[in-house]
């Protein structure tokens, strides 16, 4: 059971590091929309048709990967990540409850546009699933500037729960197991002559499988330094 338990924290761990880049794909999302935005303004143009509505949706999603890296590194890692922890970073109150909003009363949250920046443009005032009245104070700051603050903040947090593993764990695992090369095999997807070709290598296929690894948390790390660096340049 402890093998098992030991594997599942492997494979979360090595989706953490995938999610950091989901998070940073939609981070630039957001300052892209923002600075396009900006460029216009400039020229003297209007709004791009839909570049609010693309705006909304980035940063929904922005949003929605907070929640994603919360629960994954909360498997693996040493001391789970809280709510607490996250509304204690610049804007983190904001990110958790304007999540609340958007996933569960579909708010677009983002509803000003002014001289070419987008902003929070009044309180957000709903109801939770208590049935409790909650009004989340709307940042003063634009989407651009409070979301690369706040991800700024995050990014650091995460590096810091990571870094508590040492250089030591035990996360460092086989990427593909033996059980996954036979199910890979026995697919319908692959061709029978594939198959046939391969029959007799099974073992020595597992064998090599075994020795190909990847450290998750190295991995993780650098792509949230890759982030911190371009949260820099763009700030």
């Amino acid at each position: 059971m402890e093998e098992k338990v030991l594997k599942s924290k492997s494979w979360v761990a090595n989706y953490f590091y995938s999610k950091v880049c989901e998070y940073q794909h939609y981070l630039e999302q957001v300052v892209g929309h923002c600075d396009s935005s900006l460029a216009r303004f400039a020229q003297k143009l209007p709004p791009g048709d839909n570049e609010g509505r693309l705006l909304t949706y980035a940063y929904g999603s922005l949003n929605n990967m907070v929640q994603t890296l919360k629960d994954g590194g909360s498997v693996f890692l040493p001391t789970a990540i809280t709510w607490t922890d996250i509304k204690a970073l610049r804007h983190g109150e904001f990110f958790y409850l304007s999540r609340n909003a958007a996933t569960h009363d579909g708010n677009p949250i983002i509803d000003a546009w002014v001289d070419g920046r987008y902003y929070v443009g009044k309180d957000i005032e709903r109801f939770d699933g208590f049935g409790k009245f909650i009004k989340i104070q709307r940042p003063v700051e634009d989407v651009r500037t409070f979301t690369l603050e706040f991800s700024r903040d995050f990014y650091g947090f995460l590096a810091d729960r990571l870094t508590l593993l040492g250089d030591d764990h035990q996360l460092t695992q086989p990427i593909i197991g033996p059980s996954e090369i036979e199910q890979i095999m026995g697919s319908q997807l692959i061709p029978e002559d594939v198959k046939s070709l391969f029959s007799g290598q099974i073992d020595e296929i597992k064998e090599k499988a075994g020795n190909i690894k990847s450290d998750p948390v190295a991995k993780a790390l650098e792509q949230i330094r890759t982030g911190a660096d371009y949260i820099r340049r763009v700030s």
